[in-house]
């Protein structure tokens, strides 16, 4: 079913950048003030999501843009047997599946052929020690090598180094621990911030989450808040529900530390669109833990063949995966591939006014051209940002905008008010249409 789900032509706006940043990476190039893509940024971008970025490059370069397509049924699969093993610590065999499954489905509209996958991937193994952590209060140390790889995979590093924090003030509240044991177990998260700020990126890197969302935050959908009427929030939230009525029925007083992390879960998921996937992996355990403790019984400890068994049927997945994704994403969907020929001819160093999610296709399959905004939207002031978003709708002050830009062609969507007031009210012509694009030149 995964692989049915999970194997489809590329169309997030997303890995074209990553690929980009990738080449340039490994080109020898480095990132900077001023920015060497764009002359309208206002600071300087840093590439968190580098390792990652790199490994989908090399993949490309051998398989094409199927790679891609199979990488993310990997991430898909690799979350759902993380999450496995996250339950599987406090339930049965059938418990654990029917509660990573239920992560995985409200997590769908975040797994998408971005780096952000890993980070669900590593959240679900960061959430599962922790629990385990919770059980035997031993300090799980190999989430410090955990946290370094993640710091050079995603910018959601952080929230791994957060999951620690409630569980031992939790278990401090359910008077579990003595002093020692509090800074053993603090020791953990404390050093997994020392592992990010030792990344190739170095001491910045830990600035990075409060900076992105602050600069960038109004103008990006995902990290905009959640409504509860999207439908994989929607379940996230009846997960979480059900936890709290398993609670009350059962009789049992959860432990604090749990009663944290559910609080956890329910913010991750109403904070925004991101997030989502967040909240339900740390909503399965608990989940799972509920409906175990309803049983009355204790759960069967997995053996060795019970994971050789998992880990057979995601490989076969996989196996069955690459030919399918060869067969169905060899062209990418959403980008207008019959303009690339057109788009390629305008002279190097031309400003483009382009649709902001086509961007990232833009400064990949056409790196001499320069864009206006990008989708690494934190590294544009919001005046700039205002200004743009403001013109896209031929708003007051759209005529100013263009002209400040300098841009002499547009590649915009061809219902896109701005289109139609470029060719009416200021005569630029239209060289060509494709998939809901148009592309124009100034007169």
């Amino acid at each position: 079913m995964c692989t049915a789900l999970g194997v489809r032509a590329v169309s997030d706006p997303s890995p074209w950048l990553h690929l980009r940043v990738a080449k340039a990476l490994m080109d020898g190039q480095r990132f900077g003030s001023p920015d060497p893509w764009s002359p309208f940024t206002s600071r300087a971008f840093l590439p968190t999501e580098w390792l990652p970025s790199v490994v989908a490059e090399l993949g490309y370069q051998v398989a094409g843009l199927p790679f891609l397509a199979w990488l993310r049924c990997l991430g898909i699969l690799a979350l759902l047997l993380a999450t496995t093993w996250s339950v599987r610590g406090v339930a049965g065999r059938t418990v654990s599946l029917l509660c990573a499954g239920a992560a995985v489905a409200g997590a769908w509209p975040g797994l998408t052929e971005r780096p952000q996958l890993v980070s669900f991937v590593l959240l679900a193994l960061t959430v599962g020690a922790w629990w385990r952590s919770a059980a035997d209060l031993r300090p799980r140390w190999w989430l410090v090598p955990l946290t370094f790889l993640w710091a050079c995979s995603h910018g959601l590093w952080v929230i791994g180094i957060g999951v620690g924090i409630p569980v031992v003030l939790g278990l401090a509240l359910d008077r579990r621990l003595d002093r020692r044991q509090a800074l053993r177990l603090l020791a953990v998260p404390a050093l997994s911030a020392l592992a990010a700020a030792v990344t190739p990126l170095g001491p910045q890197l830990l600035l990075t989450p409060l900076t992105y969302r602050a600069n960038g935050s109004e103008f990006v959908q995902e990290w905009q808040a959640t409504s509860p009427r999207e439908p994989h929030a929607a379940l996230v939230l009846l997960v979480i529900g059900a936890v709290v009525v398993l609670w009350a029925r059962s009789g049992r007083r959860p432990g604090w530390w749990q009663v944290l992390l559910a609080v956890a879960a329910v913010a991750a998921t109403l904070a925004m669109n991101r997030l989502v996937p967040v909240g339900a992996v740390l909503a399965a355990p608990l989940l799972a833990d509920a409906l175990q403790q309803r049983t009355g019984r204790r759960p069967e400890p997995a053996r060795p063949a019970e994971w050789r068994g998992l880990a057979s049927l995601v490989l076969a997945a996989l196996v069955v995966a690459a030919p399918v994704a060869a067969h169905v994403a060899q062209q990418p969907t959403r980008v207008p591939l019959g303009l690339a020929s057109q788009l390629h001819g305008i002279p190097a160093g031309s400003v483009v006014l382009e649709d902001d999610d086509l961007s990232g296709w833009l400064l990949w399959s056409q790196p001499q051209l320069v864009p206006v905004v990008d989708i690494r939207s934190e590294v544009y002031s919001a005046t700039w940002l205002h200004r743009y978003v403001a013109a896209t709708t031929a708003a007051p002050g759209w005529r100013e905008f263009v002209r400040d830009t300098g841009a002499r062609y547009a590649v915009l969507r061809t219902d896109s008010p701005l289109t139609g007031a470029l060719a009416a009210r200021l005569g630029w012509r239209t060289l060509g249409r494709d998939r809901g694009y148009t592309l124009l030149e100034a007169p």
